[in-house]
């Protein structure tokens, strides 16, 4: 057995995906069709292509890009069935992913549609992979905290088996950790997890911020 191999067979632990962005390919291709296209995208060549990131900003343009293509919950669950067939398939035995349930509003999606959704993915795939999965749902901070309590009421009737946390990702320079401390204090009394992203495009005082303030 070579080294590649023996990595190959390993066990292995993930704890972190972004489920909305860790779809197949082959899937998202599927969905631009039939969703109408995109004459840009003819090809599965293409659509690879389309994923070769120049830099931050466009690689946030493409995260937006194939949202449009995310209209009903059956494709937020067929995506993320797929998604963790592949997982099991390099032998990932445990993952906690991230999913951004209100990033789909142009599409008009209930965000707990996509919850429900994400849940049952999660189930199918532990009962056809023996994948065990949690999830973590992203609250964003680009949508401003005077919506992040509401929303944190919005995913609570979720948490349990599948769901168990809430995360913070976006632009840590306009919406910093600390104007949600209070959103995370009381995710944390109501039982959740609590994860940030913080130092990707700011330095070390973002991360010293997630530390302390949430």
């Amino acid at each position: 057995m070579n080294f590649h191999q023996y990595i190959e067979k390993m066990p292995k632990v993930e704890l972190h995906v972004h489920l909305d962005g860790a779809f197949v390919l082959d899937f998202l291709f599927d969905l631009v069709q039939k969703y109408g296209g995109d004459p840009e995208i003819k090809s599965i060549t293409d659509l690879q292509n389309w994923f070769v990131f120049r830099d931050f900003p466009h690689f946030i343009e493409t995260w937006f890009w194939k949202n449009r293509f995310f209209r009903e919950p059956v494709d937020f669950e067929e995506s993320a069935y797929q998604t963790l067939q592949e997982f099991s398939r390099q032998n990932i035995v445990y993952l906690e992913a991230i999913f951004s349930p209100w990033d789909y509003k142009e599409s008009g999606v209930n965000p707990t549609d996509i919850a429900r959704a994400n849940q049952n993915a999660v189930k199918r795939a532990q009962s056809d992979f023996n994948i065990h999965c949690r999830l973590m749902v992203d609250i964003t901070r680009d949508h401003g905290h005077e919506h992040a309590m509401d929303r944190l009421d919005e995913i609570t009737p979720f948490l349990g088996e599948e769901i168990i946390g809430i995360g913070l990702g976006g632009s840590e320079q306009r919406f910093p950790a600390h104007l949600f401390k209070d959103v995370f204090i009381e995710a944390k009394r109501r039982g959740f997890h609590c994860v940030a992203h913080a130092g990707e495009v700011v330095g070390p005082e973002s991360v010293w911020s997630a530390i302390k303030d949430l």
